[in-house]
């Protein structure tokens, strides 16, 4: 969440509604989401984000509302596929930390900015994370998590194993690796 904002989806939503113009609320009838598919992932396919940039690109759309830049873009090559297609049309953004048009040069290069600092921080955080993985692994400590403050599968102390749960585990387990979606177990 950007800033520590863990703002939900819907309520995002309402902000940008209240940024459009009152015509174009009335008009307004494309709402692209993309609910707990994360854009840091590069190899994470965003539906909602592809059809916005085919709605821009098929002249849909003059205008995006957006609740913080992080949440449309997060990867330097997404907005620079965003602002081929919307400099072309003179595509304005707007949110409630400013508005750009992505045929001015100069908003560009704040947008490019913004997503740079923000991918930044994303890497420094992803770095750090994983250093204290290491750290835990190589002292033999388990994370602890989840409901109860363990992770599922484990005691408290995050290495006795709950056999019922361990149980449950390794029958999802297998169902994935014989094909079953995630989803049905």
């Amino acid at each position: 969440a950007a800033m520590g904002d863990t703002t939900h989806v819907d309520e995002q939503e309402r902000v940008c509604r209240r940024l459009l113009p009152r015509a174009a609320t009335v008009a307004y009838q494309h709402v692209y989401k993309d609910n707990s598919r994360s854009a840091w992932r590069r190899d994470r396919r965003r539906p909602g984000w592809e059809a916005l940039v085919e709605a821009i690109r098929g002249g849909e759309l003059d205008m995006v509302a957006i609740y913080h830049g992080d949440r449309l873009v997060r990867q330097p090559r997404d907005l620079e596929d965003l602002i081929d297609v919307g400099s072309e049309r003179g595509i304005t953004i707007v949110s409630p930390t400013g508005t750009y048009n992505l045929a001015d040069p100069d908003h560009q290069m704040m947008l490019r900015w913004m997503v740079a600092r923000a991918k930044n921080e994303v890497d420094h955080l992803s770095r750090r994370m994983k250093e204290g993985h290491a750290r835990r692994r190589k002292k033999g400590i388990v994370r602890k998590g989840g409901r109860g403050g363990r992770p599922y599968g484990f005691e408290p102390d995050g290495v006795t194993h709950r056999p019922d749960e361990v149980a449950l585990l390794r029958e999802a387990a297998g169902r994935i690796l014989a094909g079953e979606g995630a989803g049905q177990i």
